[in-house]
């Protein structure tokens, strides 16, 4: 199997969008990556509505309808956006990764909520 850290962006979007994944199951990575190329090609409210539509979905084909959780995809997006807009919004993925290495380490809500809650 092969290390979600090598699929492309757009290999990624496209599975995503075709509600797949590459793996069988979505990374948290992945989860970042799809969020991060909506926030830069879409109007941030289109960009969470469809992602979290998307997640929706994605959870009912992979029979894990129960784990989607309306705030904390609110609160990723809104990290996640919040960075593009202090490192750059023209930022390469591979850029927004090494700047937000909190983010895909699944920290950057810490301050926010319980580890319990994460």
């Amino acid at each position: 199997m092969t290390s979600d850290a090598t699929h492309s962006v757009s290999d990624v979007v496209n599975a995503f969008e075709e509600r797949r994944t590459l793996t069988g199951s979505l990374s948290h990575r992945e989860h970042v990556m799809i969020a991060w190329h909506y926030a830069r090609t879409r109007p941030a409210p289109q960009a969470l509505a469809e992602l979290a539509h998307g997640i929706q979905e994605l959870a009912v084909a992979l029979g894990k309808e129960g784990l989607y959780h309306e705030t904390l995809t609110w609160a990723w997006f809104s990290v996640i956006r919040e960075r593009m807009e202090r490192f750059g919004v023209d930022a390469s993925w591979e850029e927004f990764a090494a700047a937000a290495e909190d983010i895909l380490a699944g920290r950057a809500l810490e301050p926010y909520y319980d580890r319990a809650v994460l």
